[in-house]
């Protein structure tokens, strides 16, 4: 784990710019038309916990920084940080894995920056903040099941919007849309959406367990775990 504040600081400070052009472009603010549906989406959703996240993030580290100098603990909420972390990895496992492969004719899209920026570069920033700054040790067991509240929530949301008709229709997209993902279709799949909904959840606290293990297997000292609160930094 790094604790150097002056590169914790710089490194969260490009992440944050960098997720946050992402959600900007998605959002149309540079071509002058705002596409709110876009923040109905899940990957939105997830990416802007990260930029929440990743603000805080940069406050603590120069608040630490400008009190007890560049070398010390760069870590803050750890269980928080954990459960961001899944969330937005679980974004980019499904894009890759699900729709990714069924792009089809929008293909090109894939490569764009509009797409990367979200899908892959702001999942692979909050894993590289979590790998190098963020203490081992802090997860509980319990944790993966509050983390899946955030797809639960986002499950609810989604479901009462398209079954009251909001259009999901995006510029790339010849046709509207009353659900933001295709495996959410109850129209077209009916009660077949129950199965891709149970498999999704599986497949998000699969991720979550998969981070909890590992954090176990990582677990510092006790004398060094004991040092924070399991909420707090170190």
């Amino acid at each position: 784990m790094i604790k150097n504040r002056i590169f914790a600081l710089c490194f969260r400070v490009a992440a944050f710019l960098v997720c946050l052009s992402g959600v900007v472009v998605n959002i149309g603010v540079f071509k002058g038309a705002f596409e709110g549906v876009s923040l109905l989406y899940y990957t939105i959703q997830s990416n802007l916990l990260v930029i929440i996240l990743l603000g805080v993030l940069i406050f603590k580290t120069a608040k630490d920084l400008q009190k007890e100098g560049k070398e010390g603990s760069c870590s803050y909420y750890p269980r928080i940080s954990a459960g961001v972390l899944i969330c937005v990895m679980f974004t980019f496992v499904v894009f890759w894995a699900i729709l990714a492969p069924n792009a089809g004719e929008r293909a090109s899209y894939l490569g764009t920056f509009i797409n990367l920026s979200v899908h892959l570069m702001c999942p692979l920033l909050m894993l590289t903040d979590y790998i190098l700054f963020t203490v081992r040790g802090k997860l509980k067991k319990r944790d993966p099941f509050i983390f899946s509240i955030v797809p639960l929530v986002y499950f609810i949301q989604a479901t009462i919007l398209g079954l009251a008709g909001v259009n999901y229709q995006l510029p790339m997209d010849e046709e509207a849309k009353r659900f933001p993902y295709f495996f959410m279709d109850y129209f077209v799949l009916g009660w077949l959406v129950a199965l891709f909904v149970v498999i999704a959840f599986a497949l998000f606290l699969g991720l979550a367990y998969l981070l909890w293990f590992i954090d176990k297997r990582l677990r510092p000292k006790e004398e060094d775990l004991n040092k924070g609160d399991v909420y707090g930094k170190k």
